[in-house]
């Protein structure tokens, strides 16, 4: 049995000739939080072992990555933002779609915030790119009426770069402290 990869509204879907939906990569990473993590905590590792010169590459691959997930796998939306800060935080507990979303747009930001701390260690800026990046994504939403615009996400995903680069600093640490001579 053959398989191709089809360009099928701006998503990879692998599909068998037959025409059966095999694999598409937005439904895997919305329905499978561990591959998430893992996908994250590997990026961060090779964000911390590698040369800047990869890194550099990886994050414009990252970026791409984030605005493919965020704004060419979007449905349309409302256009309406939402102005309330924190409406999604109060319902993390009692409603798992909205838990998820949240643990998605921070999970979403932390290689980025690892790949940012491998660039510019020294740089104090690089705190605020992942609120910049994401305001920048949620305001091409509102423009385009693509998905919901909203506080919440901006908050997620600054969140998820601020650990991120926490992540970088801890694992740099521990690469040079027990670095052999």
């Amino acid at each position: 049995m053959l398989v191709m990869i089809a360009f099928i509204d701006h998503l990879h879907i692998l599909q068998y000739f037959g025409g059966d939906i095999w694999f598409t990569l937005s439904s895997f990473l919305h329905r499978s939080p561990l591959a998430v993590i893992f996908f994250g905590v590997t990026l961060c590792v090779i964000a911390a072992c590698t040369p800047k010169n990869v890194s550099r590459i990886l994050l414009v691959l990252y970026l791409a990555f984030i605005a493919y997930m965020t704004l060419l796998f979007r449905e349309p939306g409302s256009g309406n933002p939402i102005p309330a800060p924190f409406w999604s935080y109060r319902l993390f507990f009692s409603n798992r779609i909205i838990r998820r979303q949240i643990l998605n747009n921070i999970w979403l930001f932390i290689p980025m915030g690892a790949l940012l701390g491998r660039l510019f260690p020294r740089n104090r800026f690089i705190f605020f790119v992942p609120t910049l990046v994401s305001a920048t994504i949620e305001a091409s939403q509102y423009f385009f009426r693509l998905g919901l615009c909203e506080f919440d996400d901006v908050f997620s995903n600054s969140l998820g770069g601020l650990i991120g680069i926490a992540v970088y600093y801890v694992l740099a640490y521990w690469r040079r402290r027990f670095k052999r001579p």
